[in-house]
């Protein structure tokens, strides 16, 4: 009999392991929690009886996902677009505007005048030219209907041709009634009163001293400061523009030959010392491995550090006695290298000049 090939779907992948495929790990290593309820998505739903191929069911599953992917990207690409849309619609407003305030008379400034002349301190009221003269008498008997020469106001006739006249006791009432003793209550609301009218009459005299032109004026001027431009007393108060108008000690002046100058010198104080070393102790490469570096030649680099020395000496602090002793001595050292440098140079020279007066 032929063999029946297994058609078992047998769950795969890490759902399908348990705790007892791992090996036990101790208390220094990290634990990892092991979730055994993990559901396994490779094994075959059997709730859709009439799928019946799980590659078929598999493949459906694949062409609805990336339909759904390709409805979030066409989302995300009209979002785009439309947000570009609206960035260029904003900007081409924006150009449109500038263009137009450019062109146009607003954005001129006004030509150069001279200052106009000083104002009021209180302008007057817009309406005091339109109102009636303070100086013009008006009787306000003949106001409205009595105007009319047939509605006469009340005695308008003259006290010569009879009719109403004043009397002797007409004018009784309108004189200020008699003091009467008044009792302590009483006496108290009256002084009581008569304080507070005081001293309300005084604030309304106070605030129409401060409204006033003239008054305000003199305020200002009396409260002003001696260096304001209400007083001019004193000049005006500025703050200082250059602040080297004292100092904190006064060192002795430098004497002529006491700083040594030398064109090339700076760039040795303002760049680090590596940037203008030529000393080869930097070795760049991999320490395991063998170096074919090989050092240059003697003479390939020519020249002496003296600058170099010097701009150290320039930088070195006061207190570092030290330092400045090594780097007089190393100073030396090398004015001794260049004269026996020279001193060797000068045989060849006089050899090479011999040669040639020979042979001329």
């Amino acid at each position: 009999m032929a063999e029946v090939e297994d058609l078992t779907i047998r769950p795969q992948g890490p759902s399908s392991m348990t705790h007892l495929h791992f090996p036990p790990r101790g208390m220094p290593r990290p634990r990892l929690a092991q979730v055994l309820s993990e559901p396994k998505l490779r094994t075959e739903f059997f709730k859709h009886e009439e799928t019946k191929d799980r590659h078929q069911y598999r493949q459906e599953w694949l062409e609805m996902m990336n339909d759904l992917d390709q409805q979030v990207l066409q989302r995300k690409r009209d979002q785009k677009r439309r947000i570009e849309s609206e960035v260029a619609l904003i900007r081409a407003r924006e150009a449109h505007r500038r263009s137009e305030r450019a062109v146009s008379l607003q954005a001129e400034k006004p030509p150069w005048n001279y200052p106009e002349p000083m104002e009021y301190f209180e302008r007057p009221r817009p309406g005091l030219l339109m109102e009636a003269s303070n100086t013009f008498h008006k009787n306000d008997l003949l106001m409205g209907i009595f105007d009319t020469p047939h509605d006469k106001p009340a005695h308008w006739e003259f006290d010569t041709f009879g009719g109403w006249a004043p009397f002797a006791s007409s004018q009784s009432l309108a004189k200020d009634a008699k003091e009467k003793p008044l009792d302590p209550k009483a006496k108290m609301y009256q002084e009581r009163l008569e304080r507070k009218l005081r001293k309300a009459k005084a604030l309304e005299k106070q605030d129409q001293e401060q409204k006033y032109g003239a008054l305000k004026k003199k305020r200002l001027e009396e409260n002003a400061d001696p260096f304001s431009c209400l007083k001019r007393e004193r000049p005006a108060w500025t703050e200082q523009r250059v602040y080297t108008h004292e100092y904190f000690s006064k060192p002795e002046p430098f004497k002529p030959k006491d700083f040594y100058y030398e064109t090339g010198i700076g760039e040795h104080i303002t760049q680090p010392d590596k940037a203008l070393s030529f000393a080869s102790d930097i070795i760049v490469g991999d320490e395991n491995r063998k170096s074919f570096w090989k050092e240059p030649p003697k003479g390939v680099v020519k020249g002496t550090a003296m600058r170099a020395l010097r701009a150290k000496a320039l930088l070195c602090p006061r207190g570092c006695a030290g330092l400045q002793e090594e780097l007089a001595f190393e100073a030396e050292r090398q004015e001794m290298h260049k004269e026996m440098q020279k001193s060797r140079s000068a045989p060849s020279l006089r050899s090479t000049k011999t040669s040639l007066l020979g042979k001329r």
